[in-house]
């Protein structure tokens, strides 16, 4: 296993004294804008985490953190975006850059009807099998946009209706893109002050770029429970997915649901839990 150490005080590897500098500074920009740069660099007696025949090197990081969010308002924007570089003093890897972005946006055109965007940029495994490492990343990007209709009947009773076109690409030309398009109905019922539950629909169509194309239908009740300090919220039902590639055609349907529980400690400190279960494609063993 890799012993790594990251920067911060002085630090002995392997009896070997190592001194690791770092420096960060922020300044704000302008209101509710803050811009980071920081110098990092750590130490790690196997590179590529190998089972054998171990590399020692040192990675130094260079990089600069933007973030950014509108007061609440008709239109809303949030950012979040790291860009930076990385290079390998005895060359275990190739010096490159590396970036993430997490970009949430809406503008409420009408009374109720909002239009969405969202762009989320990641450095992701290629192989899930294989250790992370640099030779084993690629960048997905994966940008969405649509509209969505909160229709409230009465008090107690409201539709939220929605549509949304999602594209995700990769940096590596291996991997596969995909354009997906998306609708739903849910309709929720107030039935506390606390318990909110409903029902909802939904239908994706997904193609991807080496000409399969996945459908998938599904309807779920849904659930939420607030108390003081505690939330716990989730969905269960049914899902059904079929994929039509090189003119063959499979289905396959299946429970599906997840279960999210949130607890505050304190103010500044939350505990949670997350679990779900879900139908995968079966030509291609993708999660829908």
């Amino acid at each position: 296993m890799a012993d790594q150490q990251r920067v911060g005080t002085p630090v002995a590897v392997k009896a070997i004294p190592v001194m690791l500098l770092a420096g960060a500074c922020s300044f704000p920009v302008f209101a509710q804008s803050e811009v980071t740069f920081g110098l990092d660099s750590r130490f790690t007696d196997n590179a590529r985490k190998a089972d054998t025949n171990e590399d020692s090197d040192f990675e130094t990081r260079a990089y600069l953190t933007a973030g950014y969010q509108t007061d609440p308002g008709r239109c809303n924007a949030d950012f979040l975006g790291t860009l930076g570089y990385s290079w390998w003093q005895d060359d275990s890897f190739d010096s490159e850059s590396f970036a993430e972005m997490d970009f949430q946006g809406d503008c409420e055109l009408a009374n109720q009807l909002y239009w969405e965007v969202d762009n989320n940029l990641r450095e992701v495994n290629q192989d899930t099998r294989q250790s992370d490492t640099p030779d084993n990343r690629t960048r997905k990007n994966v940008f969405s946009t649509g509209p969505r209709y909160l229709w409230r009947l009465n008090d107690t009773n409201w539709l939220n209706l929605s549509a949304r076109y999602a594209n995700t690409e990769y940096d590596e030309p291996e991997e596969t893109d995909s354009e997906r398009y998306t609708g739903s109905i849910a309709w929720n019922h107030l039935f506390s002050s606390t318990f909110t539950g409903g029902l909802s629909v939904s239908h994706s169509q997904t193609e991807f770029d080496y000409g399969a194309e996945v459908d998938v239908n599904s309807a779920q009740v849904t659930f939420e429970n607030r108390w003081a300090t505690t939330s716990l919220s989730g969905s269960v039902g049914v899902s059904e997915i079929e994929t039509d590639y090189a003119n063959t055609n499979q289905s396959s349907d299946g429970l599906v649901g997840q279960i999210n529980l949130t607890r505050q400690i304190n103010p500044s400190t939350e505990w949670y839990l997350n679990a779900s279960r879900e139908l995968t494609d079966p030509e291609d063993g993708l999660r829908i």
